[in-house]
């Protein structure tokens, strides 16, 4: 992703620097609150406050203030998953007792139910809470694929 991005980046420099997205949030607002130089507690925080400036900054609107959250609960359960499993007792215990399919098939899952959560709060930030509504009944309540 990062790479890609910066891959876009030099394609495509931006007209005013300050405007790209990773240099805003990362310079003016994840760094001076802390990241993840500072421990779990300041990189939650300086996470939620990186969406919540794009919540205000786009109006504060109801609808935007579910993406934010959203998507603040799903950096923040990635990180835990991650952390988790970077783990080398965990790791050992996974690697003794499933093969590299079973894993492969574990994190396929996991992606594609953040995938799913990714979606769902892009449609809620482009299109309102009704059709994020619309697609987590389809979705997760009814198993239908759009």
């Amino acid at each position: 992703m990062v790479l890609f991005t910066s891959a876009i980046l030099t394609v495509f420099p931006p007209v005013n620097p300050f405007f790209t997205p990773f240099n805003l949030f990362s310079r003016y607002i994840y760094v001076p609150l802390g990241g993840s130089r500072h421990g779990p507690f300041y990189k939650v925080l300086s996470t939620g406050f990186a969406f919540g400036f794009v919540c205000f900054w786009h109006g504060g609107l109801d609808y935007l203030r579910y993406w934010a959250l959203m998507n603040w609960a799903g950096v923040l359960v990635e990180n835990g998953i991650k952390s988790l499993f970077a783990s080398s007792c965990l790791r050992s215990i996974v690697e003794q007792n499933f093969s590299m399919g079973v894993q492969r098939r574990c994190i396929a899952l996991l992606c594609a139910f953040s995938t799913a959560m990714l979606i769902l709060s892009n449609l809620v930030f482009l299109g309102g809470i009704h059709v994020g509504r619309i697609f987590w009944k389809r979705v997760f309540v009814q198993g239908k694929l759009p």
